[in-house]
């Protein structure tokens, strides 16, 4: 099985849906990710007191599925009315004794 560290990121700065349909846009991506990753690193979300809302989501990603959660979130995107919904994909270093060069 080979796996990849992924970022998708969410956000609702142009004000296009209400409180109510970002909990839920939320909601749905969040599901979604959790379905699809072997291991959720984290998800970091907006200050409540900002005026942008964001949520990010790291995780752990079977390269087999990919395809297949790209999918689902472009139509989560597509129900919420979202121009897009960010992907990247970290490129990972391990700094350790013996290799303290990054890159």
């Amino acid at each position: 099985m080979s796996t990849s560290t992924v970022y998708v990121s969410i956000g609702n700065s142009d004000d296009k849906l209400t409180q109510e349909e970002w909990a839920d846009y939320w909601s749905t991506v969040d599901e979604r990710v959790v379905d699809y990753a072997e291991r959720v690193y984290g998800v970091w979300q907006s200050n409540p007191n900002s005026v942008y809302q964001n949520a990010c989501w790291s995780f752990e990603l079977d390269e087999e599925n990919r395809d297949s959660l790209v999918e689902d979130l472009n139509e989560i995107r597509l129900k919420f009315r979202q121009d897009q919904i960010a992907w990247a994909n970290a490129e990972t270093y391990f700094i350790s004794n013996e290799n303290a060069n990054v890159g």
